[in-house]
């Protein structure tokens, strides 16, 4: 299945981490569709907070800040508007 991504943060889109500008902070959340997810990031994007908090992002931006076997979790709520958390996968 393809998937759409968002990226949100409340602290802002551009905050990184200290130690690693290469790694944001913030969660991604993947999409059945575009249009759910422009739905979505539509009604997150600045979400009461005076920085700019959800934005599209890429497959291959999420692989490199989750690793590339991340897993999209079954957990859904109404905040998510029928998105899904991408997650960190610990397979050791």
């Amino acid at each position: 299945m393809r998937y759409y991504y968002a990226h949100y943060c409340k602290w802002g889109c551009n905050a990184v981490h200290a130690n690693n500008t290469a790694k944001y902070w913030g969660d991604y959340y993947a999409f059945p569709s575009k249009k759910a997810r422009d739905e979505w990031l539509e009604k997150h994007e600045w979400d009461n907070y005076p920085n700019w908090t959800a934005r599209e992002a890429t497959r291959a931006e999420v692989v490199s800040q989750l690793g590339k076997d991340f897993t999209i979790s079954d957990y859904e709520c109404d905040y998510f508007d029928g998105g899904k958390p991408c997650e960190r996968s610990y397979n050791y």
